[in-house]
């Protein structure tokens, strides 16, 4: 992502994407800030983005989290071309997912069906189900 991207990315009239929509970001930025978390962007053109969300489970604003497993399937299906790096830390422990980013990636259903058992027993690991 180029610097004056970056610089955008949270403007709501800004997208670069195909679809012509580019309100993700700044929805995710906005419900951290009214819960005291925050967003973060960090990106080296040519290299890759990251996009961190700490959003305080205790808040009293905070949106619930349900079917997180069901929300990861989607946006890792639904955005195949993108490596996701999922950390969910819940009283100490933590879980980890990488998904790496390739058109195409995963369509199998036995891939499918690994991934969602992964998040699944993953996130009740550490009691985030």
């Amino acid at each position: 992502m180029s610097a004056r991207d970056q610089a955008r990315a949270l403007d709501p009239f800004f997208t670069t994407g195909r679809k012509r929509t580019g309100l993700g970001l700044p929805l995710l930025a906005h419900t951290a800030e009214i819960c005291g978390g925050r967003l973060t962007i960090a990106s080296v053109p040519g290299r890759g983005t990251s996009v961190a969300v700490r959003i305080p489970l205790s808040h009293v604003d905070r949106p619930p989290l349900t079917k997180m497993a069901e929300t990861l399937m989607t946006l890792f299906f639904g955005h195949p071309e993108t490596a996701f790096l999922y950390r969910h830390n819940r009283n100490g422990s933590i879980f980890n997912c990488l998904r790496k980013g390739r058109e195409g990636a995963g369509t199998a259903p036995r891939e499918i069906i690994a991934l969602r058992e992964r998040l699944r027993k993953g996130l009740d690991r550490i009691g985030a189900s």
